[in-house]
């Protein structure tokens, strides 16, 4: 995916100047229902609070920036080349139907399917 990832940034928003910007960002969370929750410094509250931090990714530029969602981006590119048929994607993607389905619903794809009649 991150060959990928860096294929699409330079054929699209490509620039002499461009970097990728990492932000890792903590978001307060409680339960024991998702991964990472734990005591850990959560930047944009300034303390140390149970949580979870995610690392979001962008390219900036003198001329574009934006946020970049590979994984989703990717998902969505290999749903049109197979002609949204989930079983042909995920085995092209190299992950098994339930996988791609949940990332599908996370990603609004499979809202995005219903609406285009595809499910």
């Amino acid at each position: 995916m991150q060959q990928e990832l860096a294929r699409q940034i330079a054929n699209e928003l490509g620039e002499d100047d461009g970097v990728i910007v990492f932000d890792p960002s903590g978001h307060k969370k409680c339960g024991n229902n998702s991964v990472g929750v734990q005591r850990q410094w959560l930047g944009r509250l300034g303390k140390v609070d149970n949580g979870q931090v995610g690392v979001y990714m962008g390219y900036a530029s003198r001329k574009e920036h934006a946020l970049v969602e590979p994984e989703k981006n990717i998902i969505r590119q290999a749903l049109e080349a197979h002609r949204w048929n989930r079983q042909e994607t995920a085995k092209a993607l190299q992950i098994n139907r339930t996988t791609l389905f949940k990332k599908m619903k996370r990603y609004g794809l499979y809202a995005e399917a219903e609406r285009l009649g595809l499910t």
